[in-house]
């Protein structure tokens, strides 16, 4: 994996700010048209990502808070952390990682006595014993977006050939995510938004080879590490 430089390292470690998380459902054939058109590297039109732009056909944005933002305070007052979540104004969260010894189903009841619902989970892709594990994720947090965390780096990612060796790992996991009532979806970092295979930046082929219905879950954070304005990102 390429390390990051010694910006990218400062910035991630001081990565503890506010991170919001909407999962956006992203028409391949309106940004395809989009590219076509004129649009780019990672400038994708606000009309195809998000809802109230002309053109756009997508359900109200709810806004929820990704825990990996709070993750030292949970580390040491999980409950409490909720509470204070919830007294900020959250409705939701999306999972992340947690403490040693915390179990899903001690997680998610925390999660219920302060009043949060969960709009998504960060999860290893369901292959071999991680499939019972994306599973038993959901059921108890009782949602059904089940997104791929992405780290650390794939060397993949590097060529035309790795990417589409990922992609089809990707629509492997939709297809399992699907037949098991669930949606599937892919959290980025800096490197999407970085590396180049083919003239374009690996969201960009990812978006013409995944199936339509498999999630981009944008980090504007890690967007501009990549060097770009998440403005235009999104």
């Amino acid at each position: 994996m390429e390390e990051p430089s010694r910006q990218d390292q400062s910035e991630i470690k001081n990565n503890n700010e506010d991170r919001r998380i909407i999962p956006r459902e992203i028409s391949r054939r309106k940004f395809l048209h989009s590219a076509g058109l004129g649009i780019a590297g990672a400038a994708l039109s606000p009309a195809i990502l998000f809802p109230g732009f002309p053109g756009a056909a997508f359900s109200k944005a709810k806004i929820a808070l990704q825990l990996y933002t709070v993750r030292d305070a949970i580390g040491q007052d999980i409950a409490g952390t909720f509470h204070k979540v919830a007294e900020a104004g959250y409705k939701a969260v999306e999972t992340a990682f947690w403490p040693e010894g915390v179990s899903l189903k001690q997680a998610a009841k925390l999660l219920r006595d302060a009043g949060l619902a969960v709009s998504s989970c960060h999860v290893e892709i369901p292959q071999g014993d991680k499939k019972k594990a994306m599973l038993e994720t959901a059921e108890a947090f009782g949602s059904t977006r089940m997104i791929w965390h992405g780290w650390p780096e794939d060397r993949r990612y590097s060529s035309l050939e790795g990417t589409k060796e990922l992609a089809g790992i990707y629509n492997e996991a939709g297809h399992f995510a699907r037949s098991n009532g669930l949606r599937f979806g892919l959290h980025n970092h800096w490197w999407e938004y970085r590396n180049k295979v083919d003239g374009r930046f690996v969201d960009q082929v990812l978006l013409e080879l995944l199936d339509p219905d498999i999630l981009f879950e944008i980090d504007t954070y890690r967007a501009k590490v990549a060097g770009h304005d998440p403005t235009e990102i999104v």
